[in-house]
């Protein structure tokens, strides 16, 4: 496991708080099938008022807590952690505010990372990330290697891990995702 994810206390889970997934969208959506795979129940909160994927997350986790167009503070006292989507900002205040609490903040790639069975090559930079990630991918295929591409290019990273275990996975990453 990785050390960058900590396993949930018991304790936490046991007071009644739940994981808190900050950002909808398409790895919102991934990281609530990540959860339901892991039977973990979720609150979902976006700051936009009509975020997509909302009828999709209903149908993935019925009845869940979604909060959006807001960001409640009282909700940091329910999380026992913060899973963030790539397109919140570090700096958000509500992000802010929950290191404050001691709540632990997450990303799907943490989750990933600790998860994947198999190396990865992770692509960052200004510049040319889908090129040299589609790039990597090919050239796995052409040496008859599997390699699953994916994060900011493609399928959500949580994803892959519903295929077969490849060779190896490739990950576009935003430098923040590092």
């Amino acid at each position: 496991m990785n050390a960058a994810v900590k396993p949930e206390p018991a304790a936490r889970r046991s007071a009644g708080k739940k994981d808190l997934v900050f950002g909808l969208g398409k790895t919102g959506l991934s990281i609530a099938r990540y959860l339901a795979r892991k039977d973990i129940d979720g609150i979902y909160m976006d700051s936009r008022l009509e975020p997509p994927g909302v009828d999709e997350l209903e149908a993935i986790c019925p009845g869940s807590d979604i909060h959006v167009g807001e960001t409640p503070q009282k909700l940091i006292r329910k999380a026992s952690r913060i899973i963030v989507s790539p397109g919140v900002a570090d700096s958000d205040p509500f992000l802010d505010a929950a290191r404050k609490a001691g709540v632990n903040i997450v990303s799907d790639i943490e989750l990933f990372v600790a998860e994947a069975n198999a190396p990865i090559v992770a692509v960052t930079g200004s510049n040319g990330k889908s090129t040299v990630t589609t790039l990597i991918s090919l050239m796995c295929d052409a040496s008859g290697k599997v390699g699953l591409a994916g994060a900011n290019l493609g399928e959500p990273a949580l994803d892959l891990l519903l295929e077969d275990v490849p060779d190896c996975y490739i990950l576009e990453l935003s430098s923040f995702q590092l």
